[in-house]
């Protein structure tokens, strides 16, 4: 779905610009992809607002960490999540969103079932909802050791008096190992509008600091590229970070004066690495007079699958596993399946217990027997691909996924 960008008022001659995927889901996607290539396992969400990041962090992993040689592109082993915003109605929201299902539900046998089809957690996650705002000193956040900070479209919306404190309290205070942060680029504001146009479309300066017209009524300024680097560069040297910037978003439609070039992308994005190097900056924070101080609003465990603490006996499971993979095949109505799509059926990654590495010792060819199965091995475990040879001949020991389901429990039970 494309997404025009609502929050600026079009008038006569404006032009249409629109964002597929999504501005935010594209931002959203950069951070993703950051926090898993430096493997994330922690995160504070600064401005978190209705929580549309943390309810993508809070989704649970397919499996547990999985041996080097299964691609871990799409994964994310978060323990624990921080939600801030001064919005005591945003962050009820986010509270909401961030929840685990019932737990009462995962205990009885509609629970097995939904383990089965929606995936099961296979390690636990705590969730911290605070209201307030970033410039009051947290010592939960300190101490925490929180591997990324993270700030979507946040920056922009602070006072003339809290921009002066961001990096120093994030950058020089807290200092995590990473700081994501994304705010408008002013200089793409141009494209919605034609050249030489007057009166630009948008929002006078709230502040009345500068002439220039925004894109959001509640945006106190908007960078240029050059002012988005220099404020960058300047934070990081300062607070003993490297920093890469970079930005998302292009309009689908092309622009009829060809400004695409000049005029960057929609979002501005940069992420801060810390180095080993002392602070330079020796700010004093102390006097600093917080706006909103946080205050904990709700804590959420999310509790992983009851099989996730115990270990798997082998070679006594390996037939439970096999039976699985029949049933998968069996419902899909296919004799070959890679790893990846028997992972996806409920009932063998149950049998597994989360483990990847455990459906993969249970398909080597030592004592697999050569006329049930076919194993083609692939460099990305995930790609390797498992043939039932039976496919269509054999009826037994196929049961329905509800027997499966059922069987589980009650060998859970007996266990």
């Amino acid at each position: 779905m494309a997404e025009v960008l609502d929050d600026v008022p079009l008038e006569e001659g404006d032009l249409t610009v629109t964002f597929n995927p999504p501005l935010y889901l594209q931002r959203q996607a950069w951070i993703l992809d950051i926090f898993r290539r430096e493997s994330v396992h922690s995160v504070l969400d600064i401005g978190c607002g209705e929580g549309n990041l943390l309810r993508c962090l809070v989704e649970p992993a397919r499996t547990r960490p999985p041996p080097a040689n299964f691609a871990n592109d799409h994964e994310l082993y978060v323990h624990t999540l921080h939600g801030l915003d001064p919005s005591r109605e945003d962050i009820n929201y986010a509270i909401g969103v961030t929840a685990p299902l019932g737990r009462d539900s995962a205990k009885d046998f509609t629970g097995h079932e939904r383990w089965a089809r929606r995936g099961a957690r296979w390690m636990p996650l705590t969730v911290y909802m605070w209201e307030g705002g970033f410039e009051a000193i947290n010592k939960v956040f300190h101490e925490a050791n929180i591997d990324a900070f993270v700030a979507t479209e946040v920056i922009e919306h602070l006072p003339p008096d809290l921009l002066p404190l961001f990096a120093p309290v994030l950058l020089g205070h807290y200092r995590p190992r990473l700081l994501l942060l994304t705010t408008p680029n002013f200089t793409y504001n141009q494209r919605f509008s034609p050249p030489g146009k007057k009166s630009p479309t948008g929002y006078p300066d709230p502040t009345n600091r500068t002439d220039r017209i925004f894109r959001h009524h509640d945006h106190k300024f908007e960078w240029t590229v050059e002012e988005w680097r220099s404020y960058c560069m300047e934070s990081a040297a300062a607070f003993g970070y490297e920093v890469e910037v970079g930005g998302v978003g292009l309009a689908v439609e092309p622009d009829p004066w060809n400004r695409e070039d000049n005029l960057g992308f929609a979002s501005q994005v940069a992420v801060f690495r810390r180095k080993n190097a002392p602070v330079t900056d020796g700010r004093d924070l102390a006097g600093v007079n917080p706006h909103h101080k946080p205050v904990l609003q709700a804590v959420h465990t999310h509790e992983p699958h009851p099989l996730s603490s115990e270990e798997l006996s082998f070679p006594s499971d390996r037939e439970k596993v096999h039976q699985a993979v029949r049933e998968a095949m069996n419902e899909r109505e296919e004799s070959t399946l890679t790893f990846a799509e028997l992972w996806s059926h409920g009932v063998v990654s149950m049998r597994c217990k989360g483990q990847i590495g455990e459906l993969e010792r249970h398909f080597k060819s030592d004592g697999l027997d050569p006329d049930e199965w076919v194993v083609i091995k692939a460099e990305n475990g995930w790609e390797t691909a498992v043939t039932w040879k039976r496919h269509g001949r054999d009826t037994w020991p196929f049961k329905p996924s509800w027997w499966l389901i059922l069987s589980l429990q009650f060998t859970e039970k007996e266990g």
